[in-house]
């Protein structure tokens, strides 16, 4: 039997690395929400220092979002069997915090929350209260279709197969300045979906155990530099085209940063138990720092549009720090809360029991394949 069309080996022990990465892309995705949300991209003076520092710090950060879909798929593509527990934990998740901030905002002011918005944190998914988790939700049904195609090719066709896929979505239509498949720059559940089949593919080509950190590292640098100068410095217009658009999550230089991001910090193994756990915990809470933060009614009276203009203010050595300092405390903040739902969630055994529901119900399912396949 060839081996790169075997069954997949069991899901491998857990690599820090990529435990930390979903730390890191969390607080690059709360310093995106703190430029843009909060107002100083706009506020920032053309020019200015602080425009050209704030703008530097977005197209650094901008790839966090793909590279969260890439390590999904990444990990995954690897599993003998999917698990719909751990779908059900993260709705369970959303439904308690969106809950919790209906009721404290109705306690504040019934105009701040009313039946509407307890209607929304009920069915966050069918009410789109989160983007990513709507589009994430239904990914997830696909993922063992797409796990299970993945491991029937081989490396060499995985390899083919991933350069289509970068040049069909990110390269032509970024060139042509056009979006033939309704991506809308990467908000939708059919770019989280073409991300996950990319990592699943990267991972069976198993092209990062061949790349070196040090030209990864190259290869993120120029790249976030690539888009920071077609978007900040000279806006490159095709005649007959039009303007080239390389802050979108399905640019290609975007892509790339993500990937050589994946691939770099895939590479990196962290020495001593008690570093890996800490690094363990705070990636274990990097959803529920999302939801935390990016709650609609948080957005809407406390995170408000412009909320933290005044940092253009700041002297500018300042500014940089300010930014990143506010994303490690929001982190900090929103994993201390997630901290106790993980331990009510444990001390109440939801993770066991799903599982055990699950089990009967797969049991179910097969003695019903039995019964109608009859003797043989």
């Amino acid at each position: 039997m060839d081996r790169s069309t075997a069954q997949p080996p069991a899901f491998e022990s857990r690599i820090t690395g990529l435990d930390l990465l979903r730390v890191l892309c969390m607080m690059m995705v709360i310093i995106l929400h703190i430029l843009g949300q909060g107002g100083i991209l706009s506020e920032a003076s053309p020019g200015s220092a602080h425009f050209y520092v704030a703008w530097a710090l977005e197209c650094l950060c901008f790839c966090a979002v793909d590279c969260y879909a890439l390590l999904s798929g990444y990990l995954s593509a690897r599993r003998s069997r999917h698990a719909f527990t751990g779908l059900v934990l993260l709705w369970l998740e959303v439904v308690l915090y969106s809950v919790i901030y209906a009721c404290v905002f109705r306690i504040l002011s019934r105009e701040y929350a009313g039946k509407r918005e307890l209607l929304n944190a009920l069915f966050p998914v069918m009410r789109r209260q989160y983007w990513y988790f709507t589009a994430f939700f239904g990914l997830s049904f696909l993922a063992p279709i797409i796990n299970a195609g993945v491991w029937t090719l081989n490396r060499r066709a995985a390899a083919l197969l991933a350069v289509l896929v970068i040049v069909v979505f990110s390269v032509l239509p970024t060139l042509l300045c056009t979006d033939p498949f309704s991506l809308r720059g990467g908000y939708t559940a059919l770019w989280l979906v073409i991300l996950y089949i990319l990592g699943a593919l990267l991972n069976k080509t198993e092209l990062q155990k061949r790349t070196a950190p040090a030209c990864l590292a190259a290869v993120f640098l120029l790249s976030t530099a690539l888009t920071f100068l077609l978007k900040v410095v000279f806006q490159v217009s095709i005649p007959l085209i039009g303007t080239l658009s390389p802050l979108n999550y399905t640019s290609p230089t975007v892509l790339l940063s993500a990937i050589s991001l994946l691939f770099l910090l895939g590479h990196l193994r962290v020495r001593g138990e008690k570093k890996r756990r800490v690094i363990l915990r705070l990636s274990a809470a990097s959803f529920g720092v999302y939801i935390l933060h990016t709650n609609p009614l948080v957005w809407r009276f406390w995170f408000y549009p412009g909320v933290l203009r005044e940092f253009v203010s700041l002297p500018i050595w300042v500014f940089p720090l300010r930014v990143m300092g506010c994303s490690v405390l929001v982190y900090l903040l929103c994993f201390t809360i997630d901290s106790a739902r993980a331990f009510l969630f444990r001390k109440l055994r939801l993770r066991s029991r799903l599982e055990s529901c699950e089990k009967r119900s797969l049991r179910l399912l097969e003695k019903g394949e039995e019964r109608t396949e009859g003797p043989r």
